[in-house]
């Protein structure tokens, strides 16, 4: 709104706390190697995000607006969404790996078979650090691919 002391609006990669936690670290994922493609361990981070149309965009903006566009209430479907990840980012969540070309073979999926799926995007940090960032999460759990591992 402007108005002075109020705090700037979320930027995209701005990081959202763990609704539990209150911490930006959702998980660790462990890391696998599949055929040409490393994926190194590092963290789960899930970004504030955005929404540039049907199945473009990333983060909890990305997900509210594919997955929970009839929640009226703005801080309702935030934390919808952020309830949502952090309930499939949980130890002895599997993961999958589809073997996809072209930008979805850079993604490893998440599944928690009671509550969702996600999908997650292997990113560099600001120190060429691996991290990784949800880019979506949904509320059913047939992923395709094959089973790589389980997060810890």
């Amino acid at each position: 709104n402007g108005s002075i002391g109020a705090p700037p609006p979320p930027k995209p990669n701005d990081p959202v706390n763990h609704p539990t936690t209150g911490v930006p670290l959702f998980a660790n994922f462990p890391g696998f190697t599949s055929g040409d493609y490393v994926f190194e361990p590092g963290p789960i981070y899930l970004k504030h995000g955005k929404h540039t149309g049907p199945h473009a965009g990333f983060g909890v903006i990305h997900i509210v607006a594919e997955h929970f566009p009839n929640i009226a209430d703005a801080a309702v479907a935030t934390a919808t969404a952020t309830n949502l990840v952090a309930d499939i980012l949980v130890a002895g969540a599997e993961i999958f790996y589809e073997f996809a070309l072209g930008k979805r073979a850079e993604r490893p999926l998440v599944c928690r078979t009671s509550r969702g799926t996600l999908v997650l995007e292997r990113r560099l940090d600001g120190a060429n650090v691996v991290f990784y960032s949800v880019v979506t999460a949904f509320q059913f759990a047939n992923p395709p691919g094959i089973k790589v591992g389980v997060l810890t």
